[in-house]
């Protein structure tokens, strides 16, 4: 018997792996997004937080120390008696003296009138002629006391009036300054109130304002974020 032989065949199967040929700007540009997106990871997240604005964070309290004082207005009472000497009549003295003197010169005439008489009625020496002459020198004695304190209260007189005139000058004068000092006292209180308001508004203005800076701000800072 001859012998046969096999010719056994193997078959080879071939796997081959499809490498993607993408362009070069394609490969370069995401990397750099990958980078990019790193670098945001790493970044500190308050740092996308816009801080208060220093408009919307103000307290100006300025307008305090701007207010007026304030001063109680009062009115002050004026008397005649404030000062009366100083209204005195300067010649005092002599105008009594003068009068005095003049007094003095008709109660001699009274007197030596009084004597001729008595002697002519032949009592100069007598006892009547005594207590006439007693009656006479108190008469004249209340006289002279009476003219004297007419002289002294017609000067009181004059002087309290001239007194009386100034105090009511000064009394007008006070009334019309404490009315005075009550309306400049209301003008400062009603400029204040406007001040006060007025810094208010302001106050309120800026804090808008500053609230629409930080928005604007926080945009900015979300901006790569968003992108």
């Amino acid at each position: 018997m001859g012998k046969k032989k096999t010719k056994t065949s193997s078959v080879e199967t071939n796997h081959s792996v499809t490498t993607p040929n993408s362009p070069e700007w394609v490969r370069s540009g995401v990397a750099g997004l990958g980078t990019r997106i790193q670098g945001l990871g790493a970044m500190d997240p308050y740092g996308f937080v816009a801080p208060v604005s220093s408009l919307g964070a103000r307290s100006d309290n300025d307008w305090m120390s701007q207010l007026p004082g304030r001063s109680t207005p009062s009115v002050q009472s004026a008397s005649l008696l404030d000062n009366l000497s100083a209204y005195s009549n300067p010649y005092r003295r002599e105008v009594i003296d003068s009068n005095m003197a003049d007094f003095d010169v008709d109660a001699g005439r009274t007197r030596a009138n009084q004597d001729l008489a008595l002697a002519g009625q032949g009592a100069f020496g007598g006892s009547g002629a005594a207590l006439t002459r007693s009656q006479t020198e108190g008469e004249l004695a209340r006289a002279r006391s009476s003219q004297m304190s007419k002289l002294l209260s017609d000067m009181f007189i004059t002087s309290a009036g001239l007194s009386g005139q100034d105090a009511d000058r000064r009394q007008q004068a006070s009334v019309a300054n404490a009315n005075l000092a009550q309306q400049d006292f209301q003008a400062r209180a009603q400029f204040g109130l406007d001040a006060e308001a007025s810094a208010r508004a302001n106050i309120a203005s800026q804090a808008a304002l500053g609230q629409q800076l930080r928005a604007a701000d926080q945009e900015y800072r979300l901006a790569p974020v968003t992108a």
